[in-house]
């Protein structure tokens, strides 16, 4: 399938560039101007670094030469990739071309990467990596504006709103890769809905949040270590991520006879369990003495 080949042309001229790359910098090549690495020159061209290259290779067996050996493999490589793909492709093109042609549009691949109506943008650099979009191929400009908005090119599509706040309807028109992105996060998105569903299912809390208890106030007095600190109130609390938990230690508590020590933290809980199953506080008393005495019957077995 042809949009298949243009993302295999994409990849393996991104692999055929990155290439050249390695040429220039094994013959110690220098960049020079403009900004970013797509807007720089080298300072030979790739054919002179090319020939430079392959003279490395041949006379100097330091690391120096293997690198340069490397470099030449590696684009020989990629470029025989590129002619495959490209013959490939010609058979396509030229029934594209005896039908007489259509609009196509590309997807530039990179975050926050436009709608193109070619390859051949003057906003696009040397090393953009196009995606195909086949389901916009013979689509007009207002169709395009329409399923792309804003992320239309307006150099391509005058029409296309500058600001995504100007879109009329949702965009509809995505490449693969975005589509593919775009359900890899409503799938995240789902599983971690899931498991926040799962956590509010076992906490006590609305929002699946820590149960927090106080266990004790008061007030450090003058025998405590720090001298700092005495006169000074305090809490002590106890927090739980689950009903299972909280009610565990409800229970042992009160089988350990700390039911007055703690009631406030008890009482918070009991509340917490009312609150969760909407249940009355008579309810919640009898099931906790339920498990009381069904503790301290395990606790005697032994």
């Amino acid at each position: 399938m042809l949009s298949n080949l243009y993302g295999d042309q994409a990849f393996a001229e991104s692999l055929r560039l990155s290439a050249l790359d390695s040429l220039h910098y094994a013959v110690s090549d220098k960049r020079r101007g403009g900004w970013g690495r797509d807007r720089q020159e080298w300072n030979t061209t790739d054919s002179q670094a090319l020939v430079k290259a392959r003279e490395i290779a041949k006379t100097d067996d330091t690391y120096i030469g293997t690198q340069a050996q490397k470099a030449l493999d590696k684009l020989t490589e990629a470029a025989a990739e590129c002619d495959r793909i490209e013959r490939a492709m010609e058979p396509l093109q030229g029934e594209f071309r005896r039908r007489g042609g259509w609009t196509r549009a590309f997807m530039v691949l990179n975050t926050g990467g436009h709608l193109h109506s070619s390859m051949e943008c003057s906003t696009c650099f040397l090393k953009t990596r196009f995606g195909w979009l086949p389901q916009a191929s013979g689509l007009d400009e207002a169709e395009i504006v329409e399923g792309a908005g804003s992320d239309a090119c307006t150099v391509c599509y005058p029409t296309a709103p500058v600001d995504a706040l100007k879109r009329e309807r949702a965009r509809w028109l995505y490449h693969s890769t975005e589509e593919d992105a775009i359900k890899a996060r409503e799938e995240r998105a789902a599983e971690k809905a899931d498991r926040l569903a799962k956590k509010i299912a076992k906490a006590l809390t609305p929002d699946g949040s820590e149960l927090t208890v106080v266990t004790e106030r008061g007030t450090y007095g003058p025998e405590y270590y720090r001298e700092h600190l005495r006169g000074q109130d305090f809490e002590r609390k106890e927090h739980f991520k689950t009903e299972q938990a909280a009610t565990k230690w409800l229970v042992q508590q009160i089988c350990y006879g700390y039911s007055a020590r703690y009631a406030e933290a008890i009482a918070t809980i009991k509340q917490a369990i009312v609150d969760k199953h909407s249940i009355n506080l008579d309810e919640v008393e009898a099931n906790i003495e339920a498990k009381v005495i069904a503790k301290k019957r395990r606790d005697a077995r032994g």
